[in-house]
């Protein structure tokens, strides 16, 4: 049976130093049937010269033409994407070569339309990881509410499952979306066996956790339209899953 059509959308930011690496992960995958659509968002290092240099087919630049940042960047891959399957890896992640192949057969095999994984997080190099972030075998759209597990280079979704793909330019943008995927299907599902490689980016952690905080109430509040109650409850197990998966 032949291969259907998966679309990898990768945003790109002067991402000179790590898209190589990036993009080698993708192009040792054991499931060959993939277009690669890499949106440059008006880069201002060599990232284009990089990705100019290789030659594989399935390569495919593009510029953002959607307002800048990783939303417009994403909505932009969507929108030119041809397959029937998109799955999502920003420029400095990595896959092991058998993601798609176990991903798209947990799809087929399941009759299911949303996939993630488990993933690591790296700082130097994925063969030094420092910490696995384990994910719930299912996760319902209630469940997402209350806390933020799903990694996005882990996800991958059957575009034809789903009547909104829109993209939104919100804060905390990914998991805006795959609330909204989740408000379309009953449940995401694990892919057992699956993971992947997020590579951890020198920034202030207290005061980015706060904005975070911030972000993920102003989803839950205003963009989901909870009450008051309801809002303080999935914000309070936000903080007390995010206490526990950064002590523990």
């Amino acid at each position: 049976m032949k291969e259907k059509l998966v679309s990898i959308i990768m945003p790109a930011f002067n991402s000179g130093k790590t898209i190589k690496e990036s993009i080698n992960s993708v192009l040792i995958q054991t499931y060959s049937n993939f277009e690669l659509l890499i949106i440059d968002d008006d880069s201002t290092d060599n990232t284009v010269s990089v990705v100019n240099e290789f030659t594989d087919s399935r390569i495919i630049l593009l510029s953002n033409c959607n307002s800048k940042g990783a939303a417009g960047a994403r909505k932009t891959g969507i929108d030119h994407s041809s397959g029937k399957y998109i799955a999502f890896l920003d420029s400095d992640d990595m896959w092991p070569a058998q993601k798609l192949m176990l991903h798209v057969s947990y799809i087929e095999s399941n009759n299911v339309s949303f996939t993630y994984s488990d993933y690591y997080s790296f700082v130097h190099a994925p063969s030094s990881p420092t910490k696995f972030h384990t994910v719930a075998d299912k996760i319902s759209y209630k469940d997402l509410l209350k806390s933020c597990q799903i990694g996005c280079l882990t996800v991958l979704i059957d575009k034809k499952k789903f009547r909104d793909l829109e993209y939104d330019n919100l804060p905390k943008e990914d998991y805006a979306y795959w609330l909204k995927l989740l408000k379309q299907c009953e449940f995401g599902f694990k892919v057992p066996g699956s993971y992947a490689y997020y590579r951890l980016q020198k920034k202030s952690l207290s005061s980015n956790k706060f904005k975070e905080i911030k972000k993920q109430w102003y989803i839950i509040r205003y963009v989901e339209k909870n009450s008051l109650i309801k809002s303080i409850y999935n914000i309070s197990t936000y903080i007390i899953y995010g206490l526990k998966k950064h002590l523990l």
